[in-house]
């Protein structure tokens, strides 16, 4: 099961996310500015929860495939440890969205059914259904991600 969760990887003001599996932490997500950059991931979570994804060149490739479609140009870069990573910039929510599903089935993972997670939290709706995930994100009964 893969899912988005808030992710404090980066010492920065911005809002992050993470895309992961179960054990592995596969894409870190970025809001910059009313849209949002996707990066794969060379490290674990800071608390050991997550490894990052072992093979790092299947990832990248699986990342790239799932990404380019929506025309964002890819960025091959290295972090601080000389690991290679690519990031894309200049997405929305839903393009990330489908790329993440792309991504998952690419790498044999199952992405979670955002309706379902709402279903398994719905205890903690407001009076509008929404249920707060964190920085701004609420998700809807149908399974939307919302920033209000």
């Amino acid at each position: 099961m893969t899912s988005i969760s808030s992710s404090g990887k980066f010492d920065s003001g911005q809002i992050q996310y993470c895309l992961s599996s179960a054990d592995f932490v596969l894409l870190r997500i970025i809001r910059r500015q009313g849209f949002y950059a996707v990066m794969t991931a060379t490290a674990g979570e800071d608390d050991g929860s997550k490894s990052p994804y072992p093979d790092q060149l299947r990832l990248i490739d699986s990342t790239i495939s799932a990404f380019s479609a929506f025309g964002a140009p890819a960025r091959h870069a290295s972090d601080l440890y000389g690991r290679p990573y690519v990031e894309f910039s200049g997405l929305s929510e839903t393009q990330i969205e489908q790329a993440g599903r792309s991504l998952a089935d690419a790498l044999g993972v199952q992405l979670s059914d955002m309706a379902e997670l709402w279903n398994q939290i719905s205890d903690a709706a407001d009076e509008d259904g929404l249920v707060y995930l964190s920085d701004g994100m609420w998700l809807t009964e149908d399974g939307q991600l919302i920033e209000r």
